[in-house]
């Protein structure tokens, strides 16, 4: 099915992500008799993708946080422009205030950021409590 085969692609970037396992690399060092190379030898690996990705997220969300508002809302349909406007003004103006919560809306812009650098794509839904 069509969900099997997004979700073996999403395994494979993860483990692209994450960098050969301590078995692939032991594997990978053994000599031609099959036995473990000497001790000696460093089977620290780290992952050129998963560095790369770690440097990316906090500029991408630094950048995406740069701009005020952060979020726009944009009215659909101009049936009656005046009124629409006025709407999504105020609903500007909501989003914003939710976005400047201390760290919550970071958090999770920098775990959205971070899901669609390894997978690809990154599928969310946010809540907040009306108070």
């Amino acid at each position: 099915t069509a969900q099997k085969r997004h979700m073996e692609r999403f395994r494979r970037y993860y483990k692209v992500y994450k960098g050969p396992s301590t078995l692939d690399i032991m594997q990978t060092q053994q000599g031609r008799s099959g036995v473990a190379e000497p001790a000696h030898r460093s089977n620290v690996h780290v992952p050129y993708v998963q560095s790369n990705i770690d440097t990316l997220v906090p500029k991408v969300v630094l950048a995406m946080l740069r701009t005020k508002p952060y979020v726009a809302a944009i009215p659909k349909d101009i049936i009656n422009p005046g009124e629409r406007l006025e709407k999504a003004k105020k609903m500007t103006r909501l989003l914003d205030y939710q976005c400047k919560r201390p760290l919550s809306f970071i958090k999770i812009l920098a775990e959205i950021v971070k899901g669609c650098a390894i997978y690809g794509t990154q599928i969310t839904k946010q809540t907040w409590d009306c108070q």
